[in-house]
């Protein structure tokens, strides 16, 4: 009987000890009938318990859908920041606000911080809060309504206000306000922040750090990454000097001269140690000589298809080569995305090209397509990369598809309401990325997800930014991205696809900012890919009877041992107390 009261007292216990939960003080603004803002104070709580990853928010008195949608954006990045499996939890948002609606994403950078803190179990300053969207990366995006925004919070008796880095000074009716100096009249201290880092280390008692980027890729990489390079430069110099430039006309002569000026950029990209970087213009070199080629060589429609029949044989046997090789490090996995990713454009583009009219000129496409299959055989040589080995099999590659695929649906739907009609384009990567894992080629299916996710964040992220400031944004985009890989550095992985994009990247902010910032957003998906490759751990018997995971297993133990511990000091009090005497009946001493 004692047994069964402990245990009853354990199990009570458990679901106390488990459950985390904080608050903080949100700023909202709202919009009168006449045009004018007011700011308010909003609280923001959050409660994670073991669940299934799911994300519920309660606001009141209503909330607009992207309000629920940022919530869910804020929360995976949150949980990306801290490389945390939240497939385990359940999180509860709770918003209440005096505004009649709560919405926008404003509130977003603060969604994030106090996901962080939760989870990471952080105190949090009561007398400061942050204002700003949250973007990938975890980079602190601008927002509207800084200056009624700082008066609610002064109106509430708060002194620190973060905000996005970049809206010091605002404009107002054509008026240009420093924000520093009109919320220092207010007794409040305003600091600028341009992530989810420096925003942590303002509103928590973690310090920033402050190491500087020295990361360089592993020798392997760079060997391999060399040869690459000069195989693909190599080509070019071959092509280049079968094309009879006196035999070219003008508009052949613009393209002549693209490819050129790409092999001298391939050059100078070299002389850097470049490599991927050089790579990539030497193959967009190759498929423009290649077009030109067969432009001059007047191909006949019989040797076109016999070109087409040799293409396709070395796509199937180099497809099959690698497919033999069995995936273990992350090196290999996304050299064998890239490879297929190579391999199955080279065939589309082929296809299409057999399929079009005879009044369409094929060279250039079959140029491509040739010169794609030469790049992905080029890839193929980093199999052979050593690096930290991981377990990946047919369903852990199946979770990671569909949950690249949810993310970036999500980021569609939201960039929907934001700006309806400027994803259309991206649409088809995702849909493309869902028939293949309808084909169960999760691997690239994976790789395509990853891509639409990023390249619907490349618009998400620049929405508000002048065309100026995309330097600027690529330069914040580059800096988290050397912390990501600093992270993955110190776990033992080496993030290959990530680390050439982020080169890329680099070597285009001067020259093209857009194509950077793509490119920046490529490297963030791909950098972490890590974290969508987890397994479950092995359960122990008597969890899998119960029905639980290592955390709740886990939990459970200690509420048995708290309620143990407990009930035994309360019988062990009990027993030692002296018992009193019952005194006698009157009956009885009458009877004496």
């Amino acid at each position: 009987m004692r047994f069964l009261t402990i245990l009853m007292i354990g199990l009570l216990v458990l679901p106390f000890a488990y459950a985390k939960e904080g608050s903080m003080k949100l700023l909202a603004v709202s919009e009168h009938e006449d045009g004018t803002l007011q700011g308010s104070i909003a609280s923001l709580t959050l409660e994670v318990v073991e669940g299934k990853g799911r994300v519920f928010i309660d606001t009141y008195p209503y909330t607009k859908l992207d309000t629920q949608m940022s919530t869910r954006y804020a929360n995976q990045i949150a949980c990306h920041y801290l490389a945390a499996d939240c497939s385990r939890y359940d999180f509860f948002y709770t918003i209440r606000a005096d505004a009649p609606i709560v919405g926008g994403a404003s509130a977003s950078a603060a969604l994030a911080v106090l996901t962080v803190a939760v989870l990471d179990d952080r105190q949090l300053n009561a007398s400061a809060t942050i204002t700003g969207t949250m973007n990938s990366g975890g980079i602190i995006g601008p927002i509207s309504g800084i200056k009624e925004k700082i008066e609610a919070a002064a109106g509430d008796g708060l002194q620190k206000v973060l905000i996005p880095a970049g809206q010091e000074s605002i404009i107002l009716r054509n008026t240009s306000i420093e924000v520093n100096a009109f919320a220092k009249d207010l007794h409040i201290n305003v600091v600028s922040v341009e992530d989810l880092d420096q925003a942590l280390a303002v509103l928590t008692d973690k310090p920033l750090n402050n190491a500087t980027f020295s990361f360089a890729p592993p020798p392997a990489y760079q060997k391999l990454m060399q040869g690459v390079a000069g195989n693909l430069c190599n080509r070019s110099k071959l092509l280049r000097s079968q094309i009879s430039t006196a035999d070219l006309n003008a508009s052949d002569r613009t393209i002549y001269d693209e490819a050129v000026n790409q092999t001298i950029r391939a050059d100078t990209a070299l002389s850097s140690t470049l490599s991927y970087t050089a790579a990539s213009f030497c193959f967009g070199a190759n498929a423009k000589f290649h077009g030109l080629l067969y432009l001059q060589q007047k191909t006949e429609e019989g040797a076109i298809r016999q070109e087409i029949s040799s293409v396709l044989k070395n796509l199937t046997l180099v497809d099959a080569k690698q497919s033999d090789k069995t995936k273990e490090t992350i090196s290999e996995l996304e050299t064998s995305m890239v490879v297929r990713e190579r391999l199955l454009d080279a065939q589309q583009v082929i296809e299409a090209t057999v399929q079009r009219s005879e009044k369409n000129d094929p060279a250039f496409a079959y140029g491509y397509a040739i010169e794609r299959l030469y790049s992905a055989s080029s890839w193929m040589t980093f199999l052979s990369m050593p690096g930290k080995e991981f377990t990946v099999d047919e369903k852990t590659l199946s979770m990671s598809c569909v949950a690249k695929i949810a993310e970036a649906e999500e980021r569609l739907q939201y960039g929907d309401l934001e700006v309806p009609g400027y994803f259309e384009e991206i649409k088809p990567t995702n849909a493309k990325a869902k028939s293949l894992a309808a084909e169960k080629d999760n691997l690239l299916c994976l790789f395509e997800a990853s891509k639409a996710k990023a390249e619907a964040d490349t618009i998400i992220t620049s929405l508000g930014i002048e065309e100026h400031q995309l330097p600027s944004l690529v330069d914040k985009k580059l800096r988290v991205l050397e912390k990501n890989i600093l992270r993955q550095e110190q776990k033992g992985i080496f993030p290959l696809l990530g680390y050439s994009y982020y080169e890329y990247a680099s070597s285009l902010k001067a020259s093209d900012p857009a194509s950077a910032l793509l490119y920046a957003e490529y490297a963030l998906e791909l950098t972490n890919i890590d974290l969508y490759l987890q397994q479950p751990e092995q359960q122990r018997w008597w969890k899998r009877m119960l029905f639980l995971n290592n955390d709740q297993g886990t939990w459970l133990v200690i509420g048995m041992i708290l309620g143990i511990v407990t009930t035994g000091i309360v019988f062990t009090w009990h027993e030692k107390k002296p018992e009193k005497k019952a005194p006698k009946s009157p009956l009885l001493r009458k009877k004496r």
